[in-house]
């Protein structure tokens, strides 16, 4: 046979052959498909871990307080990917970035507005910060507070070597231990909690009633028992880290019931602040403060960090409002030395908006 023969053209009406795709550009299009898939899962799961097992489950109550910012890891290889094997893969990613940029990294936007009260409503711009004892830098915070002019601060980590400061600007102050108020208001009573579960350095607590255009106004200054201790052994200690971890969760929800066995008891306006030590993403936040206004989520804006490490960011200083309080503005203030941001909030009393 010739070779002109063996290289007949094809039949007249049969289309030439195409080649399929080769294997391996369709296996790494599905593999980015599906990876895709799994990290969507991962991020809403995480979020829902967090949701329904932080401080009850030590894992959850790890991942509330670590940084959750490395859950965007995988985005710098699933996204150049899935643009050139996946496209449709790419709105899957941005569906998992908008749940890491929102609920798991505590973006805030202000959900209602109200418009100035009038000259004559009960206004009260509160700053509250844990000064974390010698890292307060009582220069910078002595510079804040002249810029905002708050009628109340609440200050936690507090020595008695920064009380100059205070003095100087003729105000109503009192010091509980670890904790000091300084009022523009005058204080009518002050009680300090010496239950045995604030002992120990595990934090504190103080009421304060102050008289304020014929009203008494319930001021409660807060820091719960800090989770540093276990925190730290993961890195140290890792087979004591799950027991102190546990350990902590279960003391912040005892000093929270506490907490709110004081409240009950009380009659009239309400202003909690001071440093929670507890996210709003754990279980005994939705306990025991997801009733209160929470300044920050209801007139706060973007990210709203408290507390600044080298590898986490996370909130957990609030001030919190009992029913009649409306928050018309909030926000994280400068560093002021502490590793905790100060927060400034203008709270309003309801008859600005009967």
């Amino acid at each position: 046979m010739s070779l002109i023969s063996e290289c007949k053209p094809p039949a007249p009406g049969r289309p030439p052959a195409i080649a399929p795709p080769t294997i391996r550009r369709m296996s790494w299009g599905r593999w980015v498909n599906r990876s895709s898939w799994l990290y969507l899962v991962a991020v809403i799961g995480t979020w829902l871990v967090l949701r329904l097992a932080a401080d009850r489950w030590w894992p959850a109550t790890l991942l509330m307080f670590g940084p959750r910012w490395v859950l965007a890891i995988p985005l710098v290889a699933l996204v150049p990917a899935s643009l050139l094997m996946a496209r449709k893969a790419v709105w899957l990613l941005i569906v998992a970035l908008v749940f890491i940029l929102g609920p798991l990294t505590g973006f805030s936007m202000p959900w209602r507005t109200y418009a100035a009260p009038q000259e004559s409503a009960m206004q009260i711009r509160v700053l509250s910060c844990n000064g974390h004892y010698n890292k307060l830098d009582v220069l910078a915070l002595s510079r804040l507070i002249e810029q905002t002019q708050p009628d109340i601060m609440a200050l936690q980590g507090w020595l008695g070597k920064n009380n100059a400061i205070m003095s100087e600007k003729k105000l109503h102050t009192r010091r509980d231990g670890e904790l000091y108020l300084a009022s523009r208001f005058p204080l009518q009573k002050v009680e300090a909690a010496s239950d045995r579960i604030f002992r120990g350095g595990h934090g504190a607590l103080a009421r304060y009633e102050l008289e304020l255009q014929g009203k008494t106004i319930h001021f409660l200054n807060l820091h719960l028992a800090s989770p540093r201790q276990g925190l730290k052994a993961v890195a140290y200690q890792p087979r004591s880290a799950p027991d102190l971890i546990e350990f902590n969760s279960d003391l912040r929800r005892d000093q929270a019931r506490l907490v709110m066995n004081w409240i009950e008891r009380l009659d009239g306006p309400l202003l909690i602040a001071g440093d929670f030590n507890t996210p709003p993403e754990s279980t005994i936040y939705e306990e025991h403060w997801s009733s209160f206004h929470n300044g920050f989520e209801e007139a706060g804006f973007v990210w709203s960090h408290t507390y600044i490490s080298r590898w986490s960011a996370v909130r957990i200083d609030h001030q919190l409002a009992g029913p009649g309080w409306r928050c018309r503005k909030c926000w994280v203030g400068p560093e002021v030395g502490s590793p905790h941001r100060p927060v400034i909030a203008d709270w309003i009393w309801k008859d600005a908006f009967d």
